[in-house]
């Protein structure tokens, strides 16, 4: 199945993108990453000091950034141009466009996660 992905920071037109068990085991693979980092980044600093700590924690940053910017832009198939737009973007929006990519190939339809962001919103504004 192809989709449509409106990802507005990177171009106007919509990228089409085949929902493939490559791309779903390479979604896969960098959440499972990024959900490993900060155990992964506890156990390999805890016994070290202050300095090589920091040095570890930010290894850890680059690598999720990298996996991300790297996820994104295999499966858009970025050329230079648009990768370079990508990384000029904040971390924040690069990691905004990989969950966005990862929630279409889960079967999330542009409405469906509109919706779960307005209620995320709405959550975060009660407490």
């Amino acid at each position: 199945m192809t989709m449509k992905l409106f990802i507005k920071e990177l171009k106007r037109k919509p990228f089409e993108v085949k929902a493939s068990t490559r791309l779903m085991m390479a979604a896969t693979k960098m959440q499972l990453d990024q959900a490993n980092f900060e155990k992964k980044i506890h156990e390999e600093t805890k016994e070290l000091p202050d300095a090589e700590a920091g040095a570890v924690t930010m290894r850890g940053m680059l690598n999720t950034m990298q996996s991300q910017i790297d996820f994104v832009t295999d499966t858009l198939k970025l050329d230079d141009n648009l990768q370079d737009k990508l990384v000029d973007l904040e971390p924040a929006q690069v990691s905004e466009i990989a969950v966005y990519i990862t929630q279409r190939l889960m079967g999330m339809s542009d409405e469906d996660i509109r919706l779960s962001q307005a209620e995320n919103e709405a959550g975060l504004a009660e407490k």
